[in-house]
């Protein structure tokens, strides 16, 4: 009886053993994979520079409607006085939110042009398709513009949370499409590209 206790004891033992090695494997395996704070800041980087892919997605898409109002309303693709007044407002902007002005010139300069590049596209395919008038349009002035220049402060307020005189973020980060893009809202690589370049400035 005593030999058979002495055995289920050793047994015991044995099992507590490999229990307690176990644990120590697995909180040693965890430990290995906590978070440091250099990658939490590498991940808030790249959650604000998804955030502003998103923002420049969202400005390129809303282009569509712009060019199918223009249409409507036979307005030339191109507005130079609109596209100085607003590349002046928001470079005088720059300076409020740590930026340097000329590349907040730079990048909003690209946008512009992605965005005519939209349009001119748009209306190459409808003159080509005989589209002669599309039945519901938004009001350039009451709707679209106010949107597009909600949009800009947006990317304006994201870019002083990425950017600044003294830090720049790794370009690398900048390389590829949102990760929370909708395949909905295609926009052809060269046009994207043309968009987001101004953001690689440590290349």
């Amino acid at each position: 009886m005593n030999i058979i206790l002495k055995l289920g004891r050793q047994k015991l033992t044995y099992i507590l053993a490999f229990v307690l090695c176990a644990q120590g494997i697995v909180t040693e395996t965890h430990a290995t994979y906590l978070p440091t704070h250099e990658t939490l800041e590498n991940f808030e980087d790249e959650r604000k520079i998804d955030e502003l892919l998103l923002l420049i997605q969202k400005r390129l898409v809303i282009m569509h409607e712009v060019a199918r109002t223009k249409w409507n309303h036979k307005l030339p693709v191109e507005d130079k006085i609109r596209e100085q007044q607003m590349l002046a407002d928001l470079t005088d902007k720059a300076i409020h939110y740590g930026l340097d002005e000329r590349f907040v010139s730079r990048f909003f300069q690209a946008q512009i042009e992605a965005s005519k590049e939209i349009q001119t596209n748009d209306f190459i395919f409808w003159r080509e398709g005989e589209v002669l008038k599309f039945d519901k349009t938004f009001s350039l002035k009451d709707e679209l513009r106010i949107y597009i220049d909600q949009l800009n402060h947006e990317i304006l307020d994201l870019l002083s949370q990425i950017y600044t005189k003294s830090y720049n973020v790794n370009s690398k980060y900048i390389l590829v499409q949102p990760i929370s893009k909708r395949s909905s809202d295609y926009i052809e690589n060269d046009i994207w590209l043309l968009a987001i370049t101004p953001l690689k400035i440590n290349q």
